[in-house]
């Protein structure tokens, strides 16, 4: 489930539905979600650190693209991935709202007859209004938000379509 989440939470601007890299500005990739046909492009230039809270300033940084927003996913924990985007810089926790625990249970307070953690593979985590929808950052951020998400059966979400 966390990785469905993460992969659709740092996307950049401008968000349009994709099929592969290539469909994609320079430096972005095609996210999609297993069995998709479309995804959302990620990533992009880096912000370097306009999008800092508190801008790392180095004597040689004469265009201020020197900063402690990630420039390579080494500059990420363990585990995740640095997407750059060019206006907004989201945390997965920001942008669905709760923490973990919270949206386990969000979610596991829709589940229908038959869904459990433990059959998870049989049903997947679907976004009500679909991220693709999105036409500018932040719409696609308030999409990422965990009152969005549902548990569905993976024969009805491959059906909904979209990504």
């Amino acid at each position: 489930m966390k990785y469905v989440l993460l992969a659709f939470i740092f996307m950049s601007t401008p968000t349009f539905a994709c099929s592969f890299d290539t469909d994609c500005q320079p430096g972005s990739q095609c996210l999609k979600a297993s069995g998709s046909i479309y995804g959302v492009c990620a990533g992009g230039l880096s912000p370097g650190n306009s999008n800092d809270r508190q801008p790392v300033r180095a004597p040689l940084d004469v265009n201020r693209t020197y900063g402690n927003t990630c420039s390579f996913d080494t500059d990420c924990g363990p585990g995740s991935r640095c997407v750059k985007g060019s206006s907004i810089h989201a945390s997965p926790a920001n942008a669905v709202g709760c923490d973990h625990p919270e949206s386990r249970d969000h979610i596991a307070g829709q589940f229908r007859t038959g869904m459990c953690w433990e059959r998870y593979r049989q049903w997947e985590v679907d976004h009500i209004r679909p991220l693709s929808s999105a036409r500018t950052m932040s719409e696609l951020i308030s999409l990422c938000h965990f009152s969005n998400l549902q548990p569905l059966r993976r024969s009805e979400n491959l059906r909904k379509g979209g990504a």
